[in-house]
């Protein structure tokens, strides 16, 4: 099995089993940081019958992603277990419930609340996407009863409210089967800021701070496009034509609420 070398999401294929490490966003992202469903499904195809490990430190992600991930452990001809070594909030809290068996950190958190989406278009479409996203939050209720034992209404109050468990809650709300003795990670990094501002003092997650050196490059080229592009339909010369448009070493972009934007009075690097 190739190595790979992203720090947020690893497979060690070992004689007598196989353990994956998500320690990134669920579903593709274009900051990089993120697990991708194909990703997940691949590795446990190449698993090829030998019993999984996943270790999770997520901050959530694709609710689509996550379900096709829950599929395919479930599918899993050999016994899946889940670890929490840091935290599995938002999508990542449901795809627990696909393994056999759940152990979690002692210092580790759950979190689970209402999933969020955005819309763009007339009332009657955000009207539509609001009944789908209610339909989506009761199918997630219902994943946690199932595991749990407990009552699917519990768990909506709880989604509702946005609830973080700590290590013992989630074994008394029988989200997990056992807790385990401490491991120390690093924060896992996410784009969502809901899970970053609900975040119980303490919990280790952060919003991700890092762009890829060619990523910020597409928005250098992005920025000036659409600044050249602003100057003609807008009439405004103004000295913005393609010879004043300064290099793309000069531009400086930062990252504020899971948004790009640029960086004014940066100075050459």
């Amino acid at each position: 099995m190739p190595k790979d070398s992203r720090q947020w999401y690893s497979v060690k294929d070992e004689a007598e089993s196989v353990e994956i490490a998500i320690y990134g966003d669920i579903g593709e992202s274009w900051w990089g940081e993120s697990v991708s469903a194909k990703e997940l499904l691949d590795a446990i195809a190449q698993a090829k019958g030998k019993p999984i490990t996943l270790c999770i430190n997520s901050g959530g992600g694709s609710v689509f992603d996550a379900f096709a991930m829950m599929g395919a452990l479930r599918a899993h001809d050999a016994k899946v277990t889940a670890r929490v070594d840091g935290v599995a909030a938002s999508a990542a809290s449901f795809l627990l419930a696909a393994a056999d068996e759940v152990s979690m950190s002692s210092e580790a958190w759950i979190m689970i609340h209402d999933a969020a989406g955005r819309c763009f278009g007339r009332a009657e479409d955000m009207r539509e996407t609001a009944d789908w996203m209610d339909r989506v939050n009761a199918q997630l209720a219902g994943i946690y009863a199932k595991r749990s034992g407990r009552s699917q209404e519990e768990f909506a109050e709880a989604m509702k409210k946005t609830t973080w468990y700590t290590a013992d809650e989630a074994l008394e709300h029988g989200l997990v089967d056992s807790v385990a003795e401490a491991v120390h990670v690093a924060a896992c990094a996410t784009q969502d800021k809901a899970t970053i501002d609900s975040a119980p003092e303490g919990a280790p997650i952060a919003m991700v701070g890092t762009v890829e050196a060619s990523r910020i490059q597409f928005a250098n080229c992005f920025y000036r496009a659409v600044g050249d592009m602003s100057s003609t339909i807008s009439g405004n010369d103004g000295g913005a034509g393609p010879e004043a448009t300064p290099p793309i070493a000069q531009e400086r972009f930062v990252v504020i609420d899971s948004k790009l934007y640029r960086q004014e009075g940066a100075e050459n690097a």
